[in-house]
C-alpha cells in the first residue's frame, strides 16, 4: 500500500524482527481553557496573544490542568537519545483513534489477536477513515540495514531515487506491519518537498528531496525513519479489537515517534504507558514485575 510518494518497493526483503482513555472534559473547561489561552501571554518583553497553537498541545494543556505529567527518570534517559529533548516529552491516553495518534497493545491483545508478534507493540496511526484504517509499528527495529552491503537490503528498491541506498546505508529498516512487506515508508520531521504530513513535526515521504539534503550534509541521516510494511485494517475492524480489550488510543510527542528504538534504556511500549500515569503505570509494573519504576 503507498502513502503517495512515501513507499518505495522492493523486490525482495528479509527481515528478522527484534523486540527491543483520558477522563471526559466538561463543556464548562473547555470554555475556560480556551479563555485562558487566548488572554495575553504576558512577559518581560511582549503582551502578544498566544493563538497559533497545535490543536493537540491545547488538548494536551486541558489535561495538564487535571493531572500533571509524569516524567520519571526513565523518560529523560530515553530523550537524552535525541535532539529532540528540548521540545519536551508526553503522552496521555485518547478516547478515540485518531490519525497522527498510537495504538498500545494490551497485555491481552495477543491472546485475543491470536498473534504472539503483537506484544508490546506501539503503533503509529498514519490514516484512519471509513475504508479502513493503516499504521506503523514504531518499535520493532529489524536486523538489517538500508544499505546494500553487508547486513544491508542486498537488493535494488524499486522506485527509489538514486543514491537513496547509499545515502541512507546506515539506516536501520523497521518492520512497520506484516502487510506489504516489500514497500518501504520513510518518516521525519521536515516538511520536504513531495512529502506528505501526519500531524504537524511527522510526515511521511518526499525521498528524493530527503536523499539531496542529506548527500549535501544539509540534514542528518539519522533523523530519518525506514519501515517495511505497514499494518492495515479493513472498515471497522479497528474498532472492534479496541472494544474487544486490544488496545489503548493515545497521543504522544512527536519525539516518541521519531525517536530510534534500538537498545533504548526503557522500551517505548512501556514508556509511553509511565508518562500516561494512572491505570496505565499500573499495567507497566504488571508486565515488568520486579524491576523498579520511578514515580518521580
Amino acid at each position: 500500500m503507498k502513502l503517495h510518494s512515501s513507499s518505495c518497493h522492493a523486490r525482495h526483503t528479509n527481515l528478522t524482527s527484534s523486540k527491543s482513555v483520558a477522563s471526559p472534559i466538561s463543556r464548562t473547561q473547555h470554555v475556560a481553557a480556551a479563555r485562558r489561552l487566548v488572554q495575553p501571554a504576558r512577559s518581560a518583553e511582549d503582551d502578544v496573544p498566544q493563538l497559533d497553537r497545535d490543536w493537540r498541545d491545547f488538548r494536551r494543556s486541558l489535561l495538564a490542568q487535571e493531572k500533571p505529567e509524569h516524567k520519571g527518570r526513565e523518560s529523560e534517559m530515553n530523550m537524552e537519545l535525541l535532539s529532540l529533548a528540548a521540545e519536551g516529552v508526553w503522552a496521555h491516553p485518547t478516547t478515540t483513534i485518531e490519525q497522527g495518534g498510537v495504538l498500545l497493545a494490551t497485555l491481552r491483545a495477543p491472546e485475543i489477536l491470536m498473534q504472539d508478534r503483537m506484544e508490546q507493540v506501539v503503533i503509529f496511526i498514519l490514516s484512519h477513515k471509513p475504508e479502513g484504517s493503516l499504521g506503523l509499528i514504531l518499535n520493532r527495529p529489524s536486523g538489517q540495514l538500508l544499505g546494500k552491503g553487508r547486513g544491508g537490503v542486498r537488493f535494488p528498491i524499486a522506485n527509489a531515487p538514486d543514491r537513496m541506498q547509499e545515502t541512507f546505508a546506515d539506516s536501520r529498516v523497521y518492520m512497520g506491519g506484516f502487510t506489504a512487506q516489500n514497500f518501504f515508508h520513510m518518516m521525519h520531521p521536515y516538511d520536504l518537498p513531495g512529502s506528505v504530513k501526519v500531524i504537524n513535526g511527522v510526515h511521511m515521504g518526499g525521498v528524493s528531496a530527503a536523499v539531496d539534503k542529506v548527500a549535501t550534509g544539509k540534514l542528518p541521516p539519522n533523523s530519518f525513519k525506514f519501515f517495511s510494511g505497514a499494518v492495515v485494517w479493513e472498515p471497522k475492524q479497528l474498532e472492534r479489537e479496541i472494544k474487544a480489550g486490544c488496545w489503548y488510543t493515545a497521543a504522544c510527542s512527536r519525539s516518541l515517534v521519531l525517536k530510534p528504538c534500538l537498545q533504548l534504556p526503557t522500551p517505548l511500549w512501556r514508556e509511553m504507558l509511565l508518562l500516561m500515569g494512572g491505570k496505565y503505570f499500573e499495567v507497566a509494573q504488571d508486565a515488568y514485575e520486579g524491576d523498579e519504576i520511578s514515580g518521580e
